[in-house]
């Protein structure tokens, strides 16, 4: 085994800083030779991801634990310290995953040490609650301790700005070349908790900051008196899979009128283990078999499901006496229309009304948008990216009228009043839209079929690929590096069968070295978004497939992106889908053996 491996177990468990039980662990570890177990814990150290830091929980340099926490929190204070000048403060959140509220506390621990005040939440709470936090209370940032819809054995932070945006280039930056400076074992500053919140340094969130969230959530509802008159007699089935979702997520469909909420009873309580989900993330099917069981109990016209920290939502519908799962694109496809059709009736629409996605979301919503008068911005897959651009167009002096924020791993967010995904929004306004459609007598399928008639047929699918730990790591890199080396050999390689017809790649976009490789022409045209590990090979069709490692999962994720434009609606499908399935037994087949 590596030397630096070894070195780094012996220092940590010789550290004063770190707790007895960490150190016992790791004890055992070199008392039996465990060598798998201690290149987990120690090959390196973590590092930001697209949302913020997220791992395993455990001992090392490489896990989450009090000790990491800590570093990361004093790397964020000294970032802070550096941008802003006289009184700073800071929200810190948290939800229910295992830890959560210990490592907020240790987060506030070191904010409140080096000078910074912090308002605490005494109570778990979902994401997008202390996005608004930062806002309302003017702070300079705020930590969101969740590791979303990660499996049970991980947790993280979520850094955020003082727009109330994950960090982006360059207060990320800064962060972690603080974060490095700091060496594994450094000291880090803590004042005591109790000392700090008697001093008036951590002062804990009262109810008016929530309900002040809530209500301009129910100003936000675009059909209210439609909500309040049909609302209490449409069913609906919801399961936030253990985590934060049922208080919040009630109490935000209650105020707009939707009180026939029938909530799946064995996930409704935060429950660390989230003992019926592997993991508890409302894009996996297996996630929503309960919610779907309880659809059909209740009769319910819709289900909705958020994630342990309540900023995803996924939706199921019934069609024609069947349940329909619905993918992320489309959900945020029916969101859209829904709300072009209600501002265009009461002419709403701006000329500088924006819709911001990210490239590996679909074409068609580009298109929708286009048809309305919509400016349409793409950026890099996360939601700090799309919140990030709405920070670009203020500090550019930029007025925009926001309609709709979205990405494919159903994230949206429908307002401007905090700057993440929102699934309590996105729970809402699913809601008023699967209504307004019923009361015109259409289903959400058939709301959906009406747009893709209209506008053609779009299938997006997207494969991930597993590769836990270190070798795991080494295994993305390779993928990666194969695909971004055989550039040129790829249109030979890759062929999509339309009507008996090749479809060749016609440009690759390599967002690592910012440039778009045309490969008929051998032009290379600038890419205009910030570097990322990121490569999209786009066919002639128009097309697309990327090609993305995860920043906070051990990944590989490649989408494929689709659209046909001619034929029946049926033969559309049909197409669409088999391209797609081609795309996904390539990629399985050479990734098996890179």
């Amino acid at each position: 085994m590596e030397e630096h491996i070894i070195a780094r177990a012996k220092a940590w468990i010789e550290s004063p800083f770190i707790e007895d039980g960490d150190r016992q662990i790791v004890q055992r570890y070199l008392d039996d030779d465990d060598r798998p177990k201690l290149k987990e814990c120690f090959h390196r150290e973590l590092s930001f991801g697209t949302g913020g830091m997220r791992a395993l929980i455990g001992p090392g340099t490489n896990k989450i634990n009090r000790y990491t926490v800590s570093r990361v929190s004093q790397a964020f204070a000294c970032a802070l310290a550096d941008h802003f000048h006289g009184d700073i403060s800071l929200c810190i959140g948290f939800d229910c995953r295992k830890n959560s509220e210990l490592f907020a506390r240790e987060a506030a621990r070191v904010m409140a040490a080096n000078g910074v005040r912090v308002h605490l939440f005494d109570h778990m709470v979902p994401t997008p609650i202390l996005s608004y936090a930062v806002r309302y209370f003017k702070a300079q940032g705020g930590i969101m301790v969740t590791a979303s819809h990660n499996p049970k054995d991980y947790n993280g932070l979520k850094a955020y700005w003082d727009d109330g945006c994950q960090v982006t280039p360059p207060n990320d930056e800064a962060i972690i070349a603080h974060y490095q400076k700091l060496n594994s074992l450094a000291p880090i500053k803590q004042a005591d908790f109790q000392k700090a919140l008697g001093d008036g340094q951590i002062s804990l969130i009262e109810k008016d900051c929530e309900d002040s969230y809530y209500e301009m959530l129910a100003s936000q509802c675009l059909t209210p008196d439609l909500c309040q008159e049909h609302g209490p007699t449409f069913p609906m089935a919801f399961t936030p899979l253990h985590g934060t979702g049922w208080g919040p997520v009630k109490r935000a469909l209650a105020q707009i009128g939707f009180t026939n909420v029938h909530p799946v009873a064995e996930q409704t309580a935060p429950d660390e283990n989230f003992p019926t989900v592997n993991p508890p993330n409302p894009e996996e099917r297996a996630a929503l078999e309960k919610v779907m069981a309880l659809m059909e109990e209740v009769k319910a016209k819709i289900a909705l499901a958020t994630d342990p920290d309540t900023d995803r939502l996924g939706v199921v519908v019934r069609h024609r006496d069947k349940l329909w799962v619905l993918n992320g694109n489309q959900i945020a496809l029916l969101m859209l229309h829904y709300i072009l059709e209600i501002k265009r009736e009461r002419k709403m629409i701006k000329e500088n009304s924006l819709l911001i996605k990210t490239i590996v979301t679909s074409d068609l919503l580009a298109q929708v948008a286009e048809s309305f008068g919509l400016i349409v911005e793409n950026t890099l897959t996360g939601f700090k990216w799309i919140c990030g651009k709405m920070r670009e167009y203020e500090e550019q002096g930029k007025p925009f009228d926001f309609i709709l924020g979205t990405e494919e791993s159903f994230g949206y967010l429908s307002h401007d009043f905090c700057r993440d995904k929102d699934g309590l929004n996105a729970c809402a306004l699913m809601a008023e839209a699967a209504l307004y459609h019923h009361t015109q007598g259409k289903t959400l399928m058939e709301a959906l079929d009406s747009i893709y008639d209209r506008y053609g047929y779009s299938w997006e699918s997207l494969l991930s690929l597993y590769y836990e730990g270190a070798r795991g790591a080494e295994k993305i890199e390779r993928i990666m590096d194969y695909f971004r080396h055989i550039k040129k050999n790829l249109p030979d390689l890759i062929k999509a069968d339309a009507n008996d017809r090749d479809d060749p790649i016609v440009a690759i976009e390599d967002y690592l070295q910012g440039e778009i490789i045309h490969l008929t022409s051998n032009e290379q045209t600038k890419l205009n978004l910030p570097k990322s590990n990121v490569l999209g090979l786009l066919f002639e069709s128009g097309n697309k497939l990327y090609l993305r490692p995860s920043g906070t999962e051990p990944k590989i994720k490649f989408y494929t992106m689709v659209i046909e434009k001619e034929g029946a609606l049926e033969d559309k499908k049909r197409r669409a889908r088999k391209k797609a399935q081609d795309l996904e037994y390539f990629i399985r087949e050479k990734c098996e053996f890179i």
